[in-house]
């Protein structure tokens, strides 16, 4: 069962028609299978090893944050801090498949660095696949800093880790 439930209503970009925000905190023992009920409803053709993927990176001590449209998910964050004191992780992001390109991402990077804010880290650390240029792109222009290149990192493939410091 999931203890820690917040609702936040947020401003949606224009095409979307209204949206908020779930976060759970934090994630535990004992409501991480209805955390990763939830994602298998946000990416219904995730398969048993990439489920298996999502399952290793959620941490006890992690935020899960999900977006809604009216009744359905259409995007999940998961953050941690788990082996850093000074700064928070943000280990997944994903968003549903007809819900890209709708500045959904910048809405969870932009609360991401708000709860890192909140919580007196000093900065932000993700990684994304090299093979998506768009998303390099994307942090870069949030002002993340690329820290590492890592031959075998997300899902096993070429990597790009990102750092951005908050201040």
């Amino acid at each position: 069962m999931i203890h820690s439930i917040m609702y936040h209503e947020i401003n949606c970009p224009k095409n979307i028609n209204k949206c908020e925000f779930l976060s759970i905190s934090p994630l535990t023992k004992e409501n991480k299978s209805e955390a990763l009920k939830m994602i298998k409803d946000i990416f219904p053709r995730l398969n048993e090893m990439e489920m298996k993927f999502w399952s290793s990176k959620i941490d006890e001590d992690e935020t899960m944050l999900m977006m809604k449209n009216g009744t359905s998910m259409i995007g999940i964050m998961t953050l941690g801090s788990k082996y850093h004191d000074d700064n928070m992780n943000v280990n997944l992001i994903g968003i549903r498949d007809e819900f890209q390109g709708k500045s959904l991402g910048g809405i969870f990077i932009d609360i991401a660095e708000k709860l890192a804010k909140n919580r007196n880290k000093k900065e932000i650390t993700l990684m994304t696949e090299r093979n998506k240029p768009q998303n390099v792109a994307f942090y870069s222009k949030k002002g993340y800093l690329v820290t590492a290149l890592d031959e075998n990192g997300y899902k096993h493939s070429p990597s790009v880790h990102f750092l951005k410091r908050i201040y």
